[in-house]
């Protein structure tokens, strides 16, 4: 009998089928629908080398926060001293970055950056098709990399080195040996938590705001496997802390004080929710530094607001101001709040694809189709589920848990768009949830249409 590779099983450990009851579904459904997957990764993995290589290069397009992001690798690959600034941003993606830049700061290793963007990029792909197998079916997990393959918001941004790629590519792998271990006996199962739990603390270490999709999986992996019911979850919690403690010491030690994973939400908090255009803050013998939505620059809105006597790391400054903000508004605020949600999706060009204008012209039109289609995408699901509830029957209870934690984990994106800055590229690294859901709506639909079909 042939196994599948991702030892997992559909729905939930209780909902499960038997042992022997799993090996036959898989056995029948899975060997084609797996070729598929595997050839959509292939093809998906081509794309991703004609443009990281050929087309579009991310060492000829170092700008913006990709020389930020450059050049505070290149200070941690030389050894410079750590400045106060590298603690502003998380530091993830710069300590990734750095790693092929210690072969050399220069063109070598910019090229060897982009190879490993390259890597993450398509190995996005691959764990999605996992993290697929274990929520869905084997029809929708190949069909789900044959979208996450094609997806040009995905590929695009394998051609610049910011934190989208490596912040994608780390949650999937953690949440897929997450769920996975919920499956395995014993110790695979805690020696998956705790892959899962390294995996996941780079990912809040690129992206912080993925610690909500962390603690929806550690609610999920209770119980798992014959263990203690909180077994997996600490072994996950544990194994991120560790990760993240180095983290922590790098940016306390930059900001000569015990600080976080990142100095950044007090700003991004204050532009939120006063409608700023350009905020500017700093000295001359200190550093100045600017910084404005993208969206608020594509749309030409809000204004300008200048603080000599501050820095951009004062947290506790710029969430005063916000709160400020919020209490002036009142009930009004509620505008500034929905626009941010829809700035998330289709409002505006996702940052930096703005050029060449062909690249502009395809990544506008498919965030345009997605944010619209994602409302349907995510009716449709909650529709789907409540008729599985209203006549259960036991498939369709294992293939409404997986679709309840993508719902879950596409959710954890709510609270980021509304509460801090909200623009499409913050929202791109979660597409991969809603394109797991409409493979699973397009696979049920497919199905249902074949058991009616006349024999």
């Amino acid at each position: 009998m042939n196994r599948d590779l991702s030892s997992c099983r559909y729905g939930s450990p209780g909902d499960a089928p038997a042992p022997t009851e799993t090996v036959l579904i898989r056995s029948a459904e899975s060997p084609n629908w797996n070729r598929l997957a595997w050839g959509a990764i292939a093809v998906g993995a081509l794309i991703r080398l004609l443009w990281a290589f050929v087309l579009h290069p991310p060492y000829d397009f170092v700008f913006s926060d990709m020389q930020g992001y450059v050049s505070r690798a290149q200070g941690l690959a030389t050894g410079a001293p750590l400045e106060r600034y590298f603690a502003f941003y998380p530091p993830g993606t710069h300590i990734l970055l750095a790693g092929p830049l210690l072969l050399d700061e220069g063109v070598v290793g910019l090229r060897a950056a982009a190879a490993l963007w390259w890597a993450l990029s398509s190995a996005s792909v691959v764990f999605a098709w996992r993290l697929a197998l274990c929520l869905l079916t084997p029809r929708a997990a190949a069909v789900t990399a044959a979208l996450c393959a094609a997806y040009p918001l995905f590929f695009f941004y394998a051609g610049f080195f910011s934190s989208e790629t490596p912040a994608m590519a780390l949650l999937l792998a953690g949440l897929w040996l997450g769920y996975r271990s919920r499956h395995l006996p014993g110790r695979a199962a805690v020696v998956s938590a705790i892959g899962s739990g390294m995996l996941a603390g780079a990912a809040v270490a690129v992206r912080p705001q993925f610690l909500l999709n962390v603690v929806v999986l550690g609610v999920a992996m209770r119980g798992g496997a014959r263990l203690g019911r909180l077994q997996l979850p600490v072994a996950l919690a544990a194994a991120a802390i560790l990760v993240l403690i180095p983290v922590v010491v790098h940016n306390s030690a930059a900001a000569n004080k015990l600080t976080g994973i990142s100095e950044y939400p007090g700003l991004i908090f204050y532009q939120a929710h006063c409608d700023i255009h350009l905020v500017t803050a700093g000295t001359p013998e200190r550093g100045v530094f600017a910084f404005g939505s993208p969206v608020a620059f594509e749309r030409n809105r809000g204004h300008d607001e200048t603080f000599p006597d501050r820095q951009v790391w004062d947290q506790g400054f710029f969430l005063d101001r916000g709160l400020d903000c919020i209490r002036e508004d009142g009930f009004s605020h509620l505008r500034i709040v929905g626009r941010n949600l829809l700035d998330a999706g289709a409002t505006s060009t996702p940052f930096p694809l703005g050029d060449p204008p062909a690249v502009k012209t395809i990544a506008r039109a498919t965030n345009l189709v997605y944010s619209l289609g994602l409302v349907v995408i995510v009716v449709a699901t909650i529709v789907l589920l409540r008729r599985r509830r209203d006549r259960p029957t036991e498939k369709s209870n294992q293939l409404g848990y997986g679709e309840r934690q993508l719902l879950l984990h596409l959710a954890c994106l709510l609270p980021v768009v509304l509460v801090f800055l909200s623009e499409p590229r913050y929202r791109i690294p979660y597409d991969v949830f809603g394109l797991m859901l409409l493979a699973a709506l397009v696979t049920a639909g497919l199905g249902s249409l074949r058991r009616r079909a006349p024999a």
